[in-house]
């Protein structure tokens, strides 16, 4: 599709599917970059899913550096965003980023709230939507269900009440074993560290350390990383455990240092990065551009658009402050990066 030019609308799935695939191998800036520009094109064909999931990634990166107040700007747009046009998966990924916040701020009761619109309830007796044995979980459905085991964990962490772990780590030996069976690594992954910090709340070392090696196990072939730095410091103890006691079982030692070294090392800034999403050109703004491109005047740019000499300034001056650039040739080239051109 880049050679030829061409970007259409299926085009927002591919750079949002190479964007996940780069924020799972931690690589920030390239997949800041697909996002951006699955944005660019999604916004164009009029969806707002692209723009929406990178909210919840953004949301994401901000958490883990720790800054939760613009953790929580950024899901609070994608809420907004997502009551204009959202699919199932994307209201996943944001609810579930929601009860990530609403825990990190210490605010349970928003996060149950969160969820109770979704079936799950955690006044009295832990409640969730029916789970039947031979039913088939979406992958939505396991994200929620993993942000009804993260807040069971929470409460049992503040609250002292390690016994009400127990249906917690039920529904999590049911979400593994389906998962697995359908394939939903990232989400069998999620389910397996909480259910190893679940453990860990109980007493249960070896229990907490033995289902950190089998997420190593599935996370190594793909080299899964940001899932893991992304449960923080609990896991982090236990992966610095497996390396004292050198327990990797089929996993090779250098994966579970790099991850450690991911731990450690500076978090890419999702600040800088949230700043330079592009604001999408208009349809006579992208007329103008290309003009530009091909190397027309101003004055044969309005002539060729049946515009005003003074109209095709404006939209240049636009055209520059979207772009965040300051002259013709840096606006080519910036929206030659962007494909949009």
């Amino acid at each position: 599709m880049e050679r030829s030019g061409s970007l259409p609308p299926i085009s927002t799935a591919a750079y949002g599917e190479l964007g996940v695939v780069y924020y799972h191998w931690y690589q920030i800036e390239q997949a800041h970059t697909h996002f951006q520009r699955a944005i660019q094109v999604s916004t164009l064909s009029g969806y707002s899913d692209a723009e929406i999931y990178y909210a919840v990634i953004l949301s994401r990166l901000l958490q883990m550096e720790g800054d939760l107040e613009a953790s929580a700007r950024e899901i609070h747009r994608a809420v907004a965003l997502m009551q204009v046009d959202a699919r199932a998966q994307i209201r996943g990924e944001v609810i579930s980023q929601q009860v990530r916040i609403y825990l990190a701020q210490n605010r349970v009761a928003a996060a149950e709230r969160a969820l109770q619109g979704e079936g799950f309830s955690h006044k009295g007796d832990f409640s969730i939507p029916d789970l039947a044995p031979d039913q088939k979980i979406s992958e939505p459905d396991g994200l929620l269900y993993n942000s009804a085991l993260r807040i069971l964990l929470y409460q049992a962490q503040t609250r002292r009440e390690p016994s009400s772990l127990r249906p917690g780590i039920e529904l999590a030996d049911r979400l593994i074993a389906e998962t697995l069976r359908r394939q939903y690594i990232p989400i069998a992954l999620e389910t397996l560290l909480l259910r190893a910090q679940m453990h860990a709340v109980l007493g249960n070392d070896q229990a907490n350390l033995a289902n950190v090696v089998r997420a190593l196990e599935l996370a190594e072939p793909e080299g899964f990383i940001t899932i893991f730095v992304e449960e923080g410091l609990p896991v982090a103890e236990a992966l610095a455990v497996l390396v004292e006691q050198d327990q990797f079982g089929t996993v090779q030692p250098g994966y579970v240092e790099n991850i450690l070294a991911t731990f450690s090392s500076p978090q890419p800034s999702a600040k800088k990065e949230s700043a330079a999403v592009i604001e999408p050109l208009t349809d006579r703004e992208m007329d103008v551009l290309r003009l530009m491109a091909e190397g027309l005047k101003y004055e044969e740019i309005a002539e060729r658009l049946f515009i005003s000499l003074n109209t095709v300034r404006s939209h240049v001056k636009a055209i520059y402050g979207k772009l965040n650039v300051n002259n013709r040739t840096k606006a080519i080239e910036m929206a030659r990066q962007l494909r949009i051109l």
